[in-house]
């Protein structure tokens, strides 16, 4: 019985020395080694996690506790510590009107990007390694910077347990006390919110004046970084295994227990796929609804933050010193193996070479297909994460003091000394500043002596298909100097014209251009100054579809309708054709001795299948007439010259009386036409437009017919997307239908889009009587 209290006694000072809250006078101290910063303040009595008693999560902790030493682990009882429930952990503030997506700043979230790419939209090349300013912090700063909209830099401090706002000049703006160390590195969200985790239990949502918002309370420490959906969804991990969505008025959405710590922060991809790795070996991908999509396995933690390549490759590192490649669907690519754990997130290039960092002290380039491309030597381990400017520099720091402006070619380009390690991953600003923290206590700002120009493309516009679209960057400007000149890339998605080698599509501040589909387009423009300074800033043109037009001109058939008469001799029959009730045409026939196919008679007729159409032929008897039956004959001739016949009998009757009834008295043969129509083949004549670019599907559907005509906009192939030139239609279009009798000929006309997208569609219809 002393023993076991022995024991506790023993297993409860481990506890309270690891986490002993490092002191703010403390310099040089390193995430890599100390149990506080890595794994956050000690843990709450309240945490809802798994079942501790489960030999899964039990071989968990004793693995880790191996690697770790991890003092938790190794005390009896301390599973019943870290899985014990509390059904109350939320709390927010009487301010949540929150709006989706991240803040449209140069560096709104970790890694830059929902992807987690690490690229900048913004040219570096003129950044030549000077220091710009320095702001001190009270204690090491191992969070990563993100930039607001109006150049605001946010960033946390560990001993301090502050959250800075430091103004674009260097100078504070202010600065909010969480209560606990800040590992975490702050989101901006669209409206200006800012969020960010403390290792106090709680993630922290705080307005951009300063005050807090609301705070939302987890069952351990948040040194994860968090990502802001487009619909406001914050999704962020915890050391309390936990990883959380949280809607934007701080309640939970949902919540998903892994197997350890999270200090990994998520990724998003295009399909709304959340990607983050846990301390329990595997990365995860989860759906939008907290549902896993799938797991990876890995040799050891993952608390790298995995990125997300073009072709939805994602790159993640572990602690078993690789870096993986893994595919959409949770298999593996490849993985590249380093000589020391990768904590650090890798970036994507713009042409797909993966940077990541090691504790081996090493940059490495990577192949897409996971072969070395180089790597670059420092002189310590390197947990930062790389960072890259659109001209294809990159910037790490390493915990040899320094910051490295790497080539692309793999050589040094310049580097920075700061007081001591450096874990904060940079952020670049859009004139080309890096922003990053350091362990020395301080914030840097490292630019150039020349300021470069300030890039404006003007507002986001929203115009129709084929309509020319006015571009306006006079509001650029070079506050050192002038522009010497506008270069722009009407649309980014097939590379930016210096990254192709092709020329610019457009120079000078005003061009025109105009789009020949829908869709939403990123208009580039770089402007260069005197100093060959440049900067870039872009534009959404959004282009909206046009329906195609369609009208149904006619429906005809070209038609010679005849008139045959056979039977007693010199006997005189008529016939008038008719259209709705007015003459169309008249023939006459005196029957006369010989066949009477030499002595027919024949109506030429344009049949409008909208109208009605009869005929009425006449009998006259020679006087007096002969007694008996007079056949006639209504021939329907078509342009292939097949013939229907329609056949009537006129029968003379003779009385004695001449002034009878029967003398010379027969009634007018009255014959409804269209029906004897049915099985002859008419002619739709359709008028279509097109103002965009696309191909077109026309479909006719008439009784039990259905007929579908192709039009190619760029024959023989099927239009791309978006559609490589500007080119409307202007289609007359004449089909063939059979005749089937009254109904309704309907004609749908589609665009690519209407394919693509489901819109794009129009229509007409005629009846047919």
């Amino acid at each position: 019985m002393k023993s076991k209290f022995a024991s506790i006694f023993i297993c409860a000072i481990m506890i309270t020395n690891y986490f002993e809250i490092i002191p703010q006078n403390e310099s040089n101290s390193s995430s890599v080694l100390s149990g506080t910063e890595e794994f956050g303040e000690p843990i709450s009595p309240n945490i809802s996690n798994s079942d501790p008693s489960s030999s899964e999560t039990k071989n968990l902790a004793d693995s880790f506790s191996q690697e770790d030493n991890d003092p938790i682990s190794n005390c009896s009882g301390s599973s019943d510590l870290i899985s014990s429930s509390s059904q109350n952990k939320r709390k927010t503030s009487l301010s949540s009107n929150g709006i989706g997506g991240l803040a449209n700043s140069p560096w709104p979230m970790f890694r830059q990007n929902l992807n987690h790419t690490g690229q900048s939209p913004y040219d570096t090349s003129g950044n030549n390694g000077q220091l710009k300013w320095s702001f001190t912090t009270g204690s090491n700063v191992e969070s990563s910077p993100a930039i607001g909209s109006d150049g605001t830099i946010y960033i946390g401090s560990i001993g301090d347990k502050k959250l800075y706002a430091i103004n674009p000049d260097g100078t504070e703006k202010w600065n909010f006390t969480t209560g606990g160390s800040i590992l975490s590195s702050p989101a901006i969200s669209a409206e200006g919110t800012i969020y960010v985790g403390s290792n106090n239990y709680y993630f922290w949502a705080i307005n951009p004046d300063g005050t807090e918002k609301w705070r939302f309370i987890t069952g351990w420490g948040v040194s994860s970084s968090p990502a802001i959906d487009s619909d406001g969804t914050i999704y962020v991990g915890s050391s309390d295994h936990k990883f959380y969505a949280i809607n934007p008025d701080g309640t939970e959405k949902w919540n998903f227990i892994t197997g350890y710590r999270i200090s990994s922060s998520p990724a998003i991809d295009f399909d709304k796929t959340i990607y983050v790795g846990s301390q329990d070996h595997k990365l995860y991908a989860f759906n939008p609804d907290g549902t896993v999509k799938w797991s990876f396995i890995t040799g050891l933690w993952v608390d790298s933050s995995p990125a997300i390549g073009s072709d939805g490759t994602i790159y993640v590192g572990s602690r078993d010193n690789k870096l993986y490649a893994i595919y959409p669907d949770g298999t593996e690519k490849w993985n590249f193996v380093t000589d020391g754990s990768v904590r650090s997130s890798p970036a994507i290039g713009y042409d797909g070479t993966i940077y990541v960092g090691s504790l081996d002290g090493k940059l490495y380039a990577i192949n897409p297909n996971g072969t070395k491309k180089w790597d670059f030597k420092t002189n310590d381990y390197i947990s930062s994460s790389p960072t890259i400017g659109s001209d294809g520099t990159i910037y790490i720091g390493s915990q040899d003091d320094i910051l490295y402006a790497i080539n692309p070619n793999g050589t040094e380009k310049w580097n920075f000394a700061t007081g001591s390690s450096l874990h904060s991953s940079p952020a670049i600003n859009y004139d080309g500043t890096i922003y990053f923290g350091s362990t020395d206590y301080n914030v840097y700002a490292i630019g150039s002596t020349n300021i470069p120009p300030i890039a404006n493309a003007g507002p986001d516009q929203s115009i129709i298909e084929v309509s020319p679209v006015q571009l306006n960057a006079s509001s650029s400007y070079d506050t050192d100097g002038t522009i010497e000149s506008y270069e722009w890339d009407f649309d980014s998605s097939d590379g930016l014209w210096w990254q192709t080698g092709a020329p610019p599509d457009a120079t000078g501040p005003t061009p025109i251009h105009i789009y020949g589909d829908d869709g939403v387009f990123v208009a580039t423009l770089r402007v260069t100054d005197y100093d060959n300074l440049t900067a870039m800033d872009t534009c959404n043109i959004t282009v909206v579809n046009v329906n195609p037009t369609a009208t149904i001109e006619s429906a005809v058939m070209n038609l010679e309708i005849g008139l045959r008469v056979a039977g007693r001799k010199y006997n005189n029959v008529s016939m008038t054709l008719y259209e709705e009730g007015n003459s169309q045409g008249y023939v006459s026939i005196e029957r006369l001795p010989g066949s009477p196919d030499e002595q027919m008679a024949w109506i030429p007729v344009r049949i409008n299948f909208s109208k009605s159409y009869s005929a009425t032929v006449t009998y006259i008897p020679e006087d007096p007439p002969n007694v008996g039956g007079n056949p006639v004959w209504i021939y329907l001739k078509s342009q292939n010259g097949s013939i229907k016949k329609i056949h009537h009998t006129f029968n003379v009757q003779q009385s004695k009386k001449k002034n009878s009834d029967h003398w010379n008295h027969i009634e007018p043969w009255e014959v409804d036409l269209n029906s004897h129509f049915i099985g002859c083949t008419f002619e739709v004549t359709s008028h279509i437009t097109e103002p965009g670019s696309d191909d077109l599907t026309l479909t006719y559907s008439y009784g039990t017919q259905t007929v579908t005509v192709l039009y190619l906009n760029n024959p023989p192939n099927t239009d791309p997307y978006p559609s490589p030139k500007v080119s409307p239609m202007d289609i007359i279009d004449t089909t063939a239908l059979t005749y089937e009798g009254p109904g309704t000929v309907i004609l749908v006309v589609r665009d690519d889009d209407n394919i693509r997208l489901g819109v794009g569609q129009g229509s007409d219809s005629i009846d047919i009587t």
